[in-house]
């Protein structure tokens, strides 16, 4: 029994360590020492307007409270989404110009966009290996 405990202990510590340092940074939400939220926190301080700004959120990909620490906010004036539908709050709540900043991996919520905004510009942000950090759309509402 001994042996068999220290042996399922060494195999634990082998995976909890692959996990750890291979599979669990692949998925990190900074890369290179560049902070995604950082970044966001730049891009919506440069639009000028927390509350025309909309993150759509995504798994593991940013850290919220560092947002608001580089905000200096403590709490969100920005919107956080987890679905965009067409003729639903947010997009239905939008009179003028809105910031959508979404994941590149969620391309449901940049066709969303594209055709709820058909005349939207879309920019994307780069970690500096050329891996695209997040995606930028700028929106605006004619009627």
């Amino acid at each position: 029994p001994l042996l068999l405990s220290a042996c399922l202990l060494a195999h634990e510590g082998k995976e909890t360590a692959h996990f750890y340092f291979y599979d669990f940074v692949k998925v990190l939400p900074d890369r290179q020492n560049v902070s995604i939220a950082q970044e966001m926190a730049r891009t919506m301080i440069d639009y000028g307007d927390l509350t025309a700004c909309h993150i759509k959120l995504w798994p593991y990909w940013f850290d919220g409270r560092a947002l608001r620490t580089y905000l200096r906010c403590e709490d969100a004036t920005w919107s956080e989404d987890n679905i965009l539908t067409p003729g639903q709050p947010p997009l239905s709540a939008i009179d003028q110009r809105a910031l959508f900043i979404v994941n590149p991996a969620d391309v449901d919520a940049l066709d969303v966009l594209r055709q709820t905004f058909p005349h939207s510009a879309t920019v994307s942000k780069l970690f500096p290996d050329g891996g695209i950090a997040f995606i930028v759309v700028y929106v605006e509402r004619y009627e």
